[in-house]
């Protein structure tokens, strides 16, 4: 807040998961890697890296924030904010913006995909299903039970896509009632902030991309950690993870699609 208030940054971080995480990453990036003992140090340092971080990380995606979302006035606070940026600043090198994922004509079977929540929970039935069967039946039947490794990838597609069909409701509902809420906090301690908002807020300017750049990210995480697992042979080895390419992707290619349509997405999803 006071960086926000006495510099040209004026936004303010308001995704409070992401705050707590980046408070531990830099816990340990102080002690571990700078030697700093644990105390009063480690926070005062820690808190002030973070407070001064978070605005410039805001400020950092803004132009193309405020691209995307016509000028909403929120801003996109998350830790995926260099990715974004980079899906952004790529897609407008080597894209055509008019070219947008949103407007790709789809054959009529594939139709379905527009909606988000169903696209989400097919794709994530599939990915479940196939690992499932790669896994083994000594672990599916410990995780299936009774249901059966194809009813059980089935709900837990099923309940994902349920699971964004509720984000993205709570996304517009955010929108519509923080942001004027806000205005009336900011104009009292920081005038003119805009409030930095969590990375779902920007699914539903192009959800399309998004899942575009889920489904080229995920793929290449997975080469990436076989290469880790056998090739390379890391000591030690980043599984690839479905949330975090969901999460850590999907922006990237909406802002990619942003300023430089399905080229910008696929490329996002490649930074991803």
């Amino acid at each position: 807040l006071i960086v926000a208030r006495i510099t040209p940054f004026k936004y303010v971080f308001l995704t409070g998961h992401i705050f707590l995480y980046n408070a531990v990453f830099i816990t340990i990036l102080l002690r571990e890697a700078m030697g700093m003992p644990a105390g009063i140090w480690v926070v005062l340092v820690g808190g002030v890296l973070l407070g001064i971080l978070h605005p410039l990380e805001i400020a950092l995606v803004q132009p193309y924030m405020d691209k995307l979302t016509n000028n909403a006035g929120i801003g996109y606070a998350h830790c995926t904010n260099v990715t974004s940026w980079l899906g952004g600043f790529i897609g407008e090198k080597f894209g055509n913006k008019e070219h947008s994922t949103e407007d790709l004509k789809l054959p009529k079977w594939a139709s379905m995909f527009r909606d988000s929540t169903l696209a989400c929970g097919i794709f994530m039935f599939l990915i479940m299903f196939v690992v499932s069967l790669i896994a083994g039946s000594s672990i599916y039947t410990e995780l299936a039970g009774e249901q059966g490794v194809f009813i059980w990838s089935l709900m837990i597609g099923l309940k994902f896509g349920a699971g964004v069909s509720v984000l993205l409701m709570g996304v517009r509902m955010l929108v519509t009632e923080l942001v004027p809420a806000f205005t009336g906090f900011s104009e009292k301690l920081v005038p003119n902030a805009k409030p930095g908002l969590d990375c779902p807020v920007v699914m539903t300017y192009a959800p399309t991309a998004w899942l575009l750049g889920f489904l080229i990210s995920f793929p290449i995480g997975i080469v990436i950690t076989l290469l880790q697992a056998g090739l390379l042979n890391y000591q030690f080895v980043v599984v690839t993870g479905v949330i975090i390419h969901f999460f850590g992707a999907g922006p990237a290619a909406v802002f990619g699609n942003s300023t430089g349509g399905w080229k910008g997405a696929v490329l996002g999803g490649v930074i991803g």
